[in-house]
């Protein structure tokens, strides 16, 4: 194969602090490694955004001598600013690979990096690969002739971790004393103000005690004090989400503290057993960075429904899971609404359609169907027809971009919170559906 047909892929030893991230940034390298072969090599950096000129410099200078077609970007740890300037630096007067970059959700966090770029970008033909259509729609509002640098493709689900099992059900249902008539409820993830916990445990908690409903909330994963960095109230104390989350339960009677439990962090063969063990996965999450949704993907693996708010990347799961349920959610004059009807509905449907089936032939069908979509060779695939499409040189970042960066150079860039009529809905407009 001629040197022209070469590619790069830029690949971090330095791991992320999210467990997601980590897992994406390695599916993700597995998919190209299958999909590109001996014409694929994988550039390494040992240090994130921190390391210095020279050990960049030499990065830089390994990618020239190798000539690649393709330069893709597949890691949120490595800042792309100061990289991709000295990697201009060394191809001087060359023209630059065409430059690909998977977006993660901290895409609108980091955009004052992005338009350090504009000048470097506008060199070469740019790609920004994006995990959901609605992520689409939020980076495309950034770029001028943004249609022609936004391609689609979710993030690849290990699927010889994560597979439903009916032997695993049995035995981690007995495991939980889980009763045989019981609707287990599953969220795995951070316990976060980010995903709304204390609303997801208040509405579940209602559907117990008010509506009579036998069901099962099980939380895996562990607390953190990170709040929304954009909005007026910070979070210090370490300790006070958990301790609301405790208040939360105290509204309600013994019965209904019993049937919702906290297991904290569980590794892939716990979490494997989980999604087994579950009915259904639930999340409520309205984080401002919810680009796709690992857990989803890997329930959908499971063969899981989904019950999931209407917001960001999560839409997406109507195409990836043969049942996704997404709760109404609008952006009005007083905050972010999400409706307690439609997600009670949610619930309610999903355990109708379950009474109706074989269930270990409903799941394994349904983990098929995900697996199609959402597997690394599926994922391969769609990466090796992303390549064939025509690439558009860069035209440049619009005005949003900046008026962005200028709001967070403040301390408290969206001081009203997500509102309408505010700069926060003219960026996450596109994460809900269009009315």
């Amino acid at each position: 194969m001629e040197k022209l047909d070469q590619i790069a892929l830029i690949y971090s030893k330095v791991q992320s602090n999210w467990k997601s991230a980590k897992t994406i940034a390695a599916n993700l390298n597995l998919a190209y490694s299958s999909c590109y072969g001996s014409s694929l090599r994988i550039f390494n950096l040992s240090q994130s955004v921190d390391a210095s000129s020279t050990q960049l410099l030499a990065l830089a200078h390994s990618i020239f001598n190798f000539r690649p077609k393709k330069l893709i970007f597949i890691d949120d740890v490595i800042s792309p600013s100061k990289f991709l300037t000295l990697l201009s630096q060394v191809y001087e007067f060359r023209r630059l690979p065409s430059l690909h970059f998977h977006i993660y959700g901290n895409f609108t966090l980091n955009t004052a990096y992005w338009l350090e770029l504009d000048s470097i970008l506008k060199k070469t033909e740019v790609q920004f690969i994006c995990a959901s259509e609605r992520q689409g729609k939020l980076v495309k509002k950034f770029l001028i002739e943004g249609k022609n640098h936004i391609r689609i493709c979710p993030f690849p689900v290990d699927t010889k971790t994560y597979y439903y099992s009916p032997k695993l059900r049995d035995e981690y249902r007995e495991k939980l004393q889980i009763q045989s008539n019981e609707l287990v409820l599953l969220y795995t993830g951070r316990l976060s103000v980010q995903k709304n916990i204390l609303r997801l445990t208040h509405e579940v908690a209602n559907l117990i005690q008010k509506k009579g409903l036998n069901l099962r909330l099980i939380f895996a994963g562990n607390f953190d004090e990170i709040w929304m960095p954009y909005f007026k109230t910070r979070n210090k104390k370490l300790g006070t989400y958990y301790k609301q989350w405790i208040e939360i339960l105290e509204q309600f009677n013994e019965n209904v503290r019993n049937k919702i439990s906290l297991l904290g962090f569980q590794d892939n063969t716990e979490l494997n057993s989980l999604y087994s063990a579950a009915d259904i996965f639930v999340s409520l999450s309205l984080y401002h960075d919810e680009d796709f949704g690992m857990s989803p993907a890997e329930a959908s693996c499971c063969g899981l429904p989904l019950v999931l708010s209407d917001w960001g990347g999560f839409a997406g799961f109507t195409s990836l899971n043969s049942s996704c349920y997404l709760v109404a959610t609008q952006l009005q004059t007083e905050g972010l609404h999400l409706s307690s009807k439609s997600f009670h509905q949610g619930i309610t449907s999903q355990a109708t359609d379950l009474s109706k089936f074989n269930l270990n032939q409903l799941r394994l069908e349904r983990s098929r169907i995900a697996k199609q979509h959402l597997s690394i060779d599926a994922i391969s695939h769609s990466l090796k027809e992303n390549y064939s499409h025509k690439f558009f040189q860069f035209c440049g970042f619009n005005d949003l971009i900046h008026e962005q960066v200028k709001a967070f150079k403040k301390a408290i860039p969206f001081p009203q919170g997500p509102k309408k009529g505010t700069l926060y809905e003219k960026i996450y407009e596109a994460y809900l559906q269009e009315t």
